[in-house]
């Protein structure tokens, strides 16, 4: 079953998460889009990038339906936000092969991601994270993906281009473990708040999504 998990996570918020392990052709006919869907679908060039399409919807779909929510399909906003069509619930979507996250909200602003910690992260660590968060994660590839990942959550919840990840978000100092909430800060001109966030190491990846 690659449907791995729908996780209620607050009284509004509920998460899924999806392992690919079907074919293109199993996940096509599973989610059987519309004519206007599949010609999304065929501007991928890359197999990699249509499985995550499909399956990213495939688990909104499952994830809305747990939540007795209709779905109509997903479409893009003017900075790239996936919405749900019809409906006023709040949508993030990520994706990192063969891992696909959702999580969906009545009502309140989302943000998650999922990653797989790779040694390329050390190698840009400088550019997504600020001098103290440097500091604080000793060039530990977990604790720089767990602010990778905060971060990209962080993003989607604002959802407005211009963030620079090093300047504009800054993730309070934590201590590495399974499972634990940390504290996130956006900080720009129209928007300086501060999030929890959830993050769960689990096997090869890394999963954040905000819990308010």
């Amino acid at each position: 079953m690659p449907l791995t998990k729908i996780e209620q996570i607050t009284a509004s918020r509920s998460i899924a998460l999806w392992s690919i392990n079907e074919t293109e052709v199993e996940l096509l006919k599973q989610l059987n889009p519309a004519d206007e869907e599949r010609n999304k679908l065929l501007a991928f060039k890359h197999e990699t990038k249509r499985l995550e399409w499909l399956s990213a919807r495939l688990v909104v779909r499952k994830l809305a339906s747990h939540m007795s929510i209709d779905y109509d399909g997903i479409f893009k906003n003017e900075n790239g936000k996936p919405i749900l069509k019809n409906a006023s619930a709040e949508l993030s979507i990520s994706h990192s092969y063969p891992y696909v996250a959702a999580v969906i909200d009545y009502h309140l602003d989302v943000g998650i991601d999922i990653e797989q910690p790779k040694e390329k992260l050390k190698l840009i660590a400088h550019k997504f994270s600020s001098k103290k968060e440097l500091e604080y994660s000793k060039n530990d590839i977990t604790k720089l993906c767990v602010i990778w990942s905060a971060k990209e959550a962080l993003y989607k919840i604002y959802s407005k281009k211009g963030l620079v990840f090093n300047d504009h978000m800054f993730i309070e100092p934590f201590e590495l473990s399974s499972h634990g909430t940390i504290t996130g800060h956006l900080n720009v001109t129209d928007c300086q708040k501060k999030y929890k966030l959830d993050y769960h190491v689990v096997g090869d990846y890394v999963l954040v999504y905000n819990i308010d």
